[in-house]
């Protein structure tokens, strides 16, 4: 994972030279317009035309490098183990700063909230989450059942299995805590165990679906060489798991323990993203109007800016949630503070760093609460 990270950063600055060139801008504004063209003809909501150049390539890409590896190691290598191809089918699938790894992570992510779906062509839709999915390490179902029925319901309080509330997030050490946590989320089981215990059948069934297709894929792959089926399709789970841990636990890291219920405190809003991503900076917003079409997001921030500053809102600038994270995890509270935005404009640095400290303290369950997957 770490040589993979090296790679795609320095992919990243050959990426962005390209598309910067006055070439890549004419192509990019080609694509743009057949983008738009075809918009009515596939997609439910047109304003969904940006989407396409990048939810096409995530469908064919994966495929031909897949099967490019495939026919390498077996037919060109005759078995014999390449660790070297191997890592090269993981920088080429992550893309340059992760960036084929973080669209297909946001689209799942929006399709599982789009119940009319994207695409106008029935067979198309679901196809990021059940097709997609499975070269970046996702559960079908996950975000339709677990993501939106759960997570979304309880907004990070005690009942949501992915809470960030009873741990120390101004310790690195309870950061692994909460992965473990997050890897039982993510593979199903603590979602199903919370079903069952509240007798919702339906969902609990509608994620063992999905857990079954895809764990029973990746052990019949085990069974046929299982050097492939770990490298190729159980690492990418691995990877996806620590990555989306990371998001969720600074997404919902800073809370106010005196006020845990917050949306605008227990949620983070990045202001000047340097890695926007389908306006998923706007989190405050998201989980307010969980069904907001992302390209409106911007627009309800700006619409209710004052909301933000009436609560102290969690804000940051001109830097991004995998920042965020390396500087939560490293104990940089100083910079987390120097990026702190005040709206009212009132706040010291040394009120922000207190501030901070505070929002990072854990939360105590409500007295008499029994009602968790912990049981």
């Amino acid at each position: 994972m770490g040589v993979s990270i090296g790679c795609s950063m320095v992919w990243d600055v050959l990426w962005k030279m390209g598309w910067r060139s006055l070439p890549g801008k004419r192509l990019w504004t080609e694509i743009e317009r057949l983008s738009r063209s075809w918009a009515s003809r596939l997609l439910v909501n047109e304003q969904d035309a940006l989407l396409l150049p990048i939810i096409l390539p995530l469908i064919i890409y994966p495929t031909i490098i897949s099967a490019a590896c495939v026919y390498i190691q077996y037919a060109v290598l005759k078995g014999v183990w390449s660790y070297g191809l191997m890592l090269l089918f993981h920088v080429l699938r992550m893309g340059p700063y992760f960036r084929f790894f973080a669209h297909a992570a946001t689209l799942i992510h929006k399709e599982g909230h789009f119940r009319r779906g994207l695409f106008k062509v029935r067979f198309l839709n679901r196809i990021l989450e059940w097709y997609v999915g499975f070269f970046y390490g996702h559960v079908p179902e996950s975000y339709r059942v677990n993501h939106v029925k759960l997570h979304h319901r309880f907004d990070n309080q005690y009942d949501d299995v992915t809470t960030t509330l009873p741990f120390d997030r101004s310790d690195p050490v309870n950061f692994v805590y909460y992965l473990g946590e997050f890897v039982l989320y993510w593979t199903g089981i603590s979602c199903v165990a919370h079903f069952l215990r509240r007798r919702d059948t339906a969902n609990a069934v509608q994620v063992g679906v999905g857990m079954a297709w895809y764990y029973c894929l990746g052990l019949g792959l085990v069974a046929l060489d299982w050097r492939f089926g770990l490298g190729y399709y159980f690492l990418p789970h691995f990877e996806t798991m620590v990555y989306l841990s990371a998001m969720n636990y600074v997404w919902h890291a800073f809370v106010d323990p005196n006020d845990p219920n917050n949306e605008y405190i227990s949620s983070l809003t990045v202001l000047n993203g340097q890695y926007p991503v389908l306006n998923e900076d706007y989190h405050v917003v998201h989980h307010l109007h969980p069904s907001m079409h992302w390209t409106e997001m911007n627009k309800e921030y700006e619409r209710t800016t004052d909301e933000y500053a009436k609560n102290q809102a969690t804000m940051f600038s001109d830097t991004h949630e995998f920042e965020l994270f390396a500087w939560l995890v490293t104990r940089r509270f100083d910079l987390l503070a120097a990026h702190f935005v005040d709206l009212n404009g009132k706040l010291t640095y040394d009120d922000k760093l207190a501030l901070i400290m505070h929002r990072l303290q854990p939360v105590p369950p409500p007295t008499g609460h029994t009602l968790t997957w912990r049981g």
